[in-house]
């Protein structure tokens, strides 16, 4: 819970984010799990329907594992890029 409460502080401070009683800083990493979790499955399902029948099994983990690679590559691609943006507006709010 501190953890928390110093992440928060350290991203108002970052970006001058002000709360309000209506409005809270709320960062769910939980649903970034869930996109990586749900192309897996999804990775798995069409590994599975596109075998042959003898190597079903091992298709569909290499789909998941496929679909699972894929999709946590993009959001680390979302995220550096994100990040990368974040930086440039802080830099040049740190120049001018």
């Amino acid at each position: 819970l501190r953890y928390l409460r110093v992440k928060q502080k350290i991203l108002r401070r970052v970006f001058k984010l002000h709360t309000t009683n209506n409005v809270k800083l709320n960062i769910n990493t939980n649903m970034w799990i869930w996109v990586i979790v749900i192309a897996c499955i999804i990775g798995g399902l069409i590994g599975f329907i596109g075998s042959d029948g003898q190597n079903a099994g091992s298709d569909a983990a290499g789909g998941a594992l496929a679909g699972g690679c894929m999709a946590a590559g993009c959001l680390v691609r979302i995220a550096i890029a994100a990040l990368s943006i974040l930086f440039i507006l802080w830099l040049f709010g740190k120049l001018f």
